[in-house]
């Protein structure tokens, strides 16, 4: 029984946040707190942030802070407010759900808009927003006179969605209207901010406060908007700005959030988490079927971290009050089941309370290239197909090919080059291929009784793992049963099985000791295992002799698991009036022993009798005359191997009643 591993590969790129810069590594949301993701790790950083809702950060490509706003203040790096930084309208108490957004300028990367939505609790529910230029206040960045508190919609409800234009120029600045179905995409590149929306209409009506859950997917090419009781899934353009096949799912959770890979849905109500999954789409019926109870507790708002991380804001009922906690799921594009969750990543927010963990700022790339190296080792194969990140805009191999999939029968170095966000990913990979040499122990095989047999793979390089544990290069068996071996040469492993039988050796006359009639040969049959060489003292080799003499007859049996023997005497009388019966005979057609008979060489004999009976006393056979010889068959039929009984009787020429009874085996 042979078996092999093949690593089976796939080729696909590390996902964009994480290969992508560091824009979005320190997150300041809540009251005074924060998170830094720079170490790998998030651990807890302090902020001036001052919202319970709203609020937004932003880094350069390093990863280090450049500024936040919490509130109507946005506060440089040193966590001092900026000059002009403050009276900022929009969110004034930090209650605009989402209602924060930061966008880098397309034609200045020095720049960057500042947008706010007031809460639905506000008077007014406009959307404004303000330039911040870093070049100002000794690099430290400050709002530019004359550019802030601008007005560029009004009637908007609390929300606001960044998403990336096709081609990599600039973003989406997405709003939703009041009291009606519209969403409103303002385009944001070189030229600045569009004064006119492209509108396109969903299905659901906002009312002051439905925006607070829509949310844009992670590729930028869908959005999830929830108005009780229904939450509707549409698709977005982004060459475009339009909204389109807009679908309804018959529940609405609050706080919707993507998985990292757009696969899963995640929202809450006042039971706990859920999670959707988007890939049965637009299956609507079965994407409800899925829904699936991640967790019970009070779950708020969540994000995506940089680590492709699933972190939600937590609070939980104490005597002592409210205790805001942070839960991570470090595999949120799992389904279901599969989905794992820590409650209380960071099991206390201390002062850092909040209902979300502030909105991601859109930083425009400037065209980077991400280099990844990997090594493909194949494993018992001629040949690897290697898969492309299926996100990817177009591919292009080393090869020459511009398929998402590419074979290789060649060992060597390739690359894949493909674009994704904004940002051109080069693989470059190893390909080799190892072929261990089979089979590793032979054929199965048979010990002889106290003999040993060793098992020597012998493979260069490589590590053994016996079935009992062991690792060393040889495996002694004393005892039959069936043995294995895998041969590690990682990340190839390759096992082969061999079955151990014990041998029964053996050497037999078939023949017992007999009394043969003088002048009647006989033949003596042997049979030996396993495979021998079978030698007779009379000098004859082969497992059969004709014997005519009186004396003891020895075989001699040479195999591999050395020489046995057996013997048979054999005794020759003179047959006159002295009746003999063969005690076996083998009526098999071959002309030797086919027929039983009496062999009687005696004068004047009469009342001849001679009956064979089976062993359930029924007469096989009867003979009237010395001449008469049974066949084997009884009726017409072959009678069956085994023991046979006789009975034979006739009175000599001197008139004397001579009796005779015994037994006979018929072979065949």
């Amino acid at each position: 029984m042979k078996t092999f591993a093949i690593l089976l590969l796939f080729l696909v790129s590390c996902s964009v946040m994480l290969c992508a810069q560091r824009e979005n590594n320190i997150w300041c949301f809540g009251y005074r707190g924060g998170l830094d993701f720079n170490g790998g790790t998030p651990v807890l950083t302090p902020s001036k942030s001052n919202s319970a809702e709203g609020s937004a950060s932003v880094c350069n490509k390093a990863g280090n802070l450049l500024f936040y706003i919490g509130r109507d203040t946005i506060w440089n790096r040193n966590h001092q407010y900026m000059p002009y930084g403050t009276g900022i309208s929009g969110n004034t108490t930090g209650s605009s759900h989402r209602g924060v957004g930061i966008v880098q300028s397309p034609s200045d990367t020095a720049k960057y808009y500042v947008f706010m939505i007031d809460e639905f609790e506000h008077a007014s529910h406009n959307t404004y927003y303000s330039i911040v230029d870093m070049n100002l206040d000794g690099g430290l960045g400050d709002v530019v006179p004359g550019q802030k508190n601008i007005i560029l919609d009004t009637n908007t409800v609390e929300g606001i969605s960044l998403m990336p234009m096709a081609g990599c120029n600039g973003h989406w600045l997405v709003l939703h209207q009041k009291g009606n179905t519209e969403y409103r995409a303002f385009r944001i590149d070189a030229g600045g901010i569009a004064s006119s929306p492209v509108i396109s209409q969903g299905l659901l009506p906002a009312n002051a406060y439905a925006g607070v859950h829509f949310m844009p997917n992670n590729n930028g090419n869908g959005i999830a908007g929830v108005v009780y009781p229904f939450t509707e899934l549409g698709s977005f353009d982004n060459s475009t700005g339009l909204f389109s096949n807009f679908k309804i799912i018959d529940t609405a959770l609050n706080f919707p959030t993507f998985s990292p890979d757009d696969s899963r849905l995640y929202a809450r109500n006042s039971h706990g988490l859920y999670q959707f999954d988007l890939s049965l789409m637009p299956n609507t019926a079965a994407v409800l079927g899925s829904m699936t109870l991640i967790d019970t507790g009070n779950y708020l708002g969540s994000r995506v971290g940089p680590d492709q991380k699933l972190y939600l804001a937590r609070f939980s009922i104490a005597p002592l009050g409210v205790i805001m906690s942070l839960a991570r799921i470090p595999n949120p594009n799992a389904a279901g089941a599969a989905v794992s969750i820590e409650r209380s990543f960071i099991p206390s927010l201390n002062g850092v309370a909040t209902l979300e963990l502030g909105c991601p700022a859109a930083v425009l790339p400037s065209l980077d290239t991400s280099y990844s190296h990997k090594d493909t080792v194949v494993c018992q194969a001629a040949s690897v197909t290697l898969t492309g990140d299926p996100g990817y805009e177009g591919y292009f191999w080393s090869t020459g090919g511009t398929a998402q999939q590419e074979t290789f029968s060649q060992p060597g170095t390739y690359w894949l080059q493909g674009r994704k966000r904004c940002t051109t990913f080069i693989d470059t990979f190893r390909v080799a291929f190892r072929n261990l040499e089979q089979p590793l122990l032979g054929p199965d095989t048979a010990i002889c009784p106290g003999d040993t047999f060793v098992l020597t793979p012998s493979l260069p390089d490589v590590d053994y793992q016996w079935q009992d544990g062991s690792h060393a290069a040889t495996f002694t068996i004393k005892q039959p049963g069936v043995y294995s071996v895998t041969a590690i040469a990682l990340p190839c492993r390759y096992q082969d099985t061999i079955r151990v039988t014990l041998l029964q050796p053996f050497a037999n006359i078939l023949q017992a000791d007999t009394t043969i009639c003088k002048g009647t040969p006989l033949s003596l049959r042997a049979t030996a295992s396993p495979g021998s060489e079978l030698l007779w003292n009379t000098g004859e080799q082969g497992n059969t002799i004709e014997v005519t003499e009186s004396g003891s007859y020895v075989l001699t049996a040479t195999n591999a698991c050395g020489t046995l023997m057996d013997s048979v005497r054999i005794t020759v009388e003179d047959c006159i009036c002295n009746p003999f019966v063969p005690n076996a005979f083998s009526p098999n057609g071959d002309g030797k022993n086919d027929q039983l008979k009496v062999f009687l060489n005696c004068p004047g004999t009469t009342g001849y009798q001679f009956s064979v009976y089976n062993r359930y006393g029924q007469r096989v056979f009867r003979g009237r005359a010395p001449s008469d010889a049974w066949n084997g068959e009884t009726n017409g039929h072959t009678a069956d191997q085994g023991t046979y009984f006789y009975y034979l009787q006739y009175k000599n020429g001197e008139g004397v009643m001579i009796k005779r009874k015994g037994d006979i085996t018929l072979l065949r």
